[in-house]
């Protein structure tokens, strides 16, 4: 390969792409970093090359520990940015998984009670 690329996904996606880790899929990966391969993964493509990443909800999904790091989803994002018309969003404690969102299309959301006190 001269380059491989590895784009971004929800929760539900990332499921699916574990039977593909499963499979070998992780190990032709890994060879293919270890020779060198340029390797541009994004968001939930860059997750994947962790440990695991946790989900809001708690459920865990291994992936392939190529780096050693994890991650965990949260349901609140950091606004990292705001600007006239976006706002951009970190969502879990990985810097590399910002969101830029439309004002327009943000709804409000509040806390739950149990949170807000």
């Amino acid at each position: 390969y001269d380059i491989i690329f590895i784009g971004g996904g929800q929760d539900f996606e990332q499921s699916l792409i574990l039977k593909d880790l499963g499979s070998g899929a992780d190990e032709v990966l890994k060879k293919e970093i270890e020779k060198g391969t340029v390797l541009l993964a994004i968001c939930g493509g860059f997750q994947l090359l962790g440990n695991y990443y946790e989900t809001h909800t708690g459920e865990r999904m291994n992936f392939t520990g190529i780096l050693d790091f994890y991650t965990v989803g949260g349901f609140y994002g950091i606004v990292i940015d705001i600007t006239e018309d976006t706002v951009i969003v970190e969502f879990g404690n990985n810097k590399n998984c910002r969101i830029p969102m439309q004002k327009s299309a943000i709804a409000q959301v509040e806390k739950p009670e149990s949170e807000s006190k």
